[in-house]
Parts: structure tokens; sequence; C-alpha cells
């Protein structure tokens, strides 16, 4: 569900849905990031055997800057608070 700020008077808000089920992905909105996760579980496995790394893999460095991410995306929810990378 996609929310964006209403500047009508009253309005704090409108939502809009969007079903993420692209190309044949079942699983929808409701399931696995859309499909996401079992691709990239597809990726890895097909890289242990051999094939060109797809576009979905990224080096440790990114991986770790992208989980510091989340995880203080989940501690500013948390808290209500703002918080720094550094």
């Amino acid at each position: 569900t996609l929310r964006h700020i209403d500047p009508r008077p009253g309005c704090e808000y409108g939502e809009e849905t969007i079903d993420v089920n692209i190309r044949g992905d079942m699983t929808g909105a409701q399931g696995g990031h859309g499909g996401g996760d079992m691709r990239l579980v597809a990726d890895f496995l097909a890289l242990l055997n051999g094939a060109a790394p797809s576009l979905s893999s990224t080096s440790i460095e990114d991986s770790i800057s992208g989980h510091r991410i989340g995880f203080c995306a989940d501690r500013s929810m948390r808290s209500g608070q703002t918080v720094s990378l550094a």
C-alpha cells in the first residue's frame, strides 16, 4: 500500500494498493517480497552452479550497507526518531 500526502483540508494522506504480482509470480503482494526472495535464491544457486552473476548480485560491501540502512530504518520506525548511519 502506497501512502502519499494529501494536501486537501481535513485529509492526512491518500492510499493506493498496488499488486506486485508480476511475470507469473503467484505470491503477489502477500508473500516473499512479491517473489523476490525466491528469485534471489534461484540466482544464488545458479551462481553456485557456474552461471554468471545476475543483475541482483552485489558486493559484500553493498550488501552490508543495504542491511545497515534497513536496520536503521527499523530502529527509526520503532523509536519515532531519526537514526544516523554514522
